[in-house]
């Protein structure tokens, strides 16, 4: 059975939260084991292209009008300037599946070309929404107490949780 060929579009890489761990971990797992594995990314490196084996990085900055949505997280609406390398490595690369993360301007970037060159694709969400959304609610809920701060979180979070069956 032949190995698929993955580019994989992560909405983060560098920063310190799940997504970007777990490409880190994709990363060093393709490369351990020398699979076709393309990670094209952000990153502070303006326009790096690296090839270790069948592991290929395209690293692309962001501009200065780059929007900050969290503490180390930016969203570049200028990103489709690099619309030409990503094709060209895309096509170079001729991957079976494009992997995203999510919504930013890299998923998108992945989402557009696994579209518009007919690739297969794939996404996955490495969040925890719930922790996430009753984290955010934090400048509500500190303002109730202690106790009764703590009890809104967790009913965010066990909302966030809930399904109907």
């Amino acid at each position: 059975m032949r190995v698929p060929r993955v580019a994989y579009f992560p909405d983060s890489f560098h920063e310190v939260n799940g997504v970007a761990h777990t490409s880190r971990n994709f990363v060093a797992y393709a490369e351990r084991h020398g699979l076709p594995f393309l990670c094209v990314r952000a990153g502070a490196r303006t326009d790096a292209f690296e090839q270790l084996g069948e592991l290929r990085t395209l690293e692309l900055g962001r501009s200065r009008a780059s929007v900050r949505m969290e503490k180390d997280l930016e969203f570049d609406a200028l990103f489709w300037r690099h619309g030409g390398a990503i094709r060209r490595e895309l096509e170079r690369f001729r991957p079976d599946v494009i992997h995203i993360t999510g919504p930013s301007e890299l998923g998108m970037s992945g989402a557009y070309f696994a579209w518009e060159m007919g690739i297969p694709l794939v996404a996955s969400w490495h969040t925890n929404v719930h922790e996430y959304l009753a984290r955010r609610m934090e400048w509500l809920t500190q303002r109730l107490g202690e106790q009764r701060g703590a009890a809104v979180g967790q009913s965010v979070e066990d909302g966030a949780l809930w399904t109907t069956s």
